[in-house]
């Protein structure tokens, strides 16, 4: 019997094969975006927890206006990160959209991306100190100012005599030279201004120009605050006397403008300057030194005081008088004790 030959294999339809395609690109797909997700899991891990390289301590300075990508390799430059790409992408995708300060910041050893990143986005910058002390020139102060090369820029300001309160002031690397001094400026006028608004003698200081100016040079008189209300008394009673104020400092400064270098001379005394209160009546023309809040404040608030005079007392203190004859008294004793000192050192 004979058997007629099988019927050949029929093709899959057509929609057959393109979901067995569909299915293969699905499992690639699939397989793909496991492995993109894997990868993406283990870049966030290692932006997030794995420690930098960094040994010790340090401060890293992110200049104004710089970009995402130039901070980071500024990190990985520094040796603070090993992967500046990827501290790109953490900041991009995988942080908090914070945006990175200006200014210095200290980075602790091992720090991860992610902590570099909030230290860079939350902490406050590294601050430095400066002291303006009482009793010096504005020039001298400008110097000071110029000298510090953290700071940045020119002084183009116009600063005035006295016109800056001498006090500690903080700033961050990077601040310009004039904002600093800007804010030294504005702490005086606040202190003059309530120095104004409180005074107790309305009489004798007719502006708060005045009141600077005789602040100036109870600073320049003496050092001690408790001093100063006794010294203010004695210079407001000579004004209110018509006396002149016969004050050293005014003569150094009409000299020098500032240190003098040398003793005071008999001659100094009696060469007239504008500021040389032995020559001219009333107060200088303007400050002669930067004033401290205790002196600007002595100055409205004269001690009630029948004192006309004071002498130096050897130990960095002043004896008063109210008579002329008792003043000399006290002039004699202390070139008595400066003699004796003098005669003990040479023995």
């Amino acid at each position: 019997m004979t058997q007629s030959p099988p019927d050949p294999p029929q093709p899959l339809p057509a929609n057959h094969s393109r979901i067995r395609a569909w299915v293969f690109a699905s499992a690639i797909l699939v397989l793909l975006v496991g492995a993109i997700g894997i990868f993406i899991a283990d870049r966030k891990s290692s932006f997030n927890n794995q420690p930098g390289p960094l040994a010790e301590e340090t401060t890293i300075l992110v200049e104004r206006g710089l970009s995402v990508r130039q901070v980071a390799a500024k990190l990985e430059e520094a040796r603070v990160i090993d992967d500046a790409w990827l501290f790109e992408v953490g900041v991009r995708f995988f942080a908090d959209k914070k945006p990175i300060k200006a200014g210095e910041f200290s980075i602790p050893p091992a720090a991860t991306m992610a902590g570099v990143l909030e230290t860079l986005q939350t902490a406050n910058p590294v601050q430095y100190r400066m002291l303006i002390r009482e009793g010096i020139t504005v020039s001298e102060a400008l110097d000071i100012v110029r000298a510090d090369d953290r700071l940045v820029g020119e002084i183009e300001g116009t600063y005035e005599e006295g016109r800056l309160l001498p006090d500690t002031y903080y700033f961050v690397r990077g601040e310009a030279r004039d904002v600093l001094l800007k804010r030294m400026a504005k702490a005086l006028d606040t202190v003059l201004a309530e120095a104004w608004d409180t005074r107790t003698d309305k009489d004798n200081l007719q502006t708060p120009e005045e009141l600077l100016v005789m602040a100036s040079i109870i600073e320049k008189e003496t050092s001690r605050d408790r001093e100063k209300h006794l010294v203010s008394g004695v210079f407001h009673n000579r004004l209110s006397k018509g006396m002149r104020l016969q004050s050293d400092p005014t003569v150094i400064y009409g000299i020098a403008q500032g240190p003098l270098g040398r003793s005071l001379k008999r001659k100094d005394v009696t060469t007239a300057t504008p500021y040389n209160t032995y020559t001219i009546d009333g107060l200088p023309p303007g400050p002669i030194a930067l004033s401290s809040k205790a002196s600007i404040m002595a100055a409205g608030q004269p001690a009630e005081t029948e004192a006309l005079f004071f002498v130096v007392d050897g130990n960095g203190g002043h004896v008063f008088a109210k008579t002329y004859a008792e003043h000399r008294r006290n002039i004699k004793k202390w070139l008595d004790a400066r003699r004796a000192r003098r005669a003990k050192k040479a023995q």
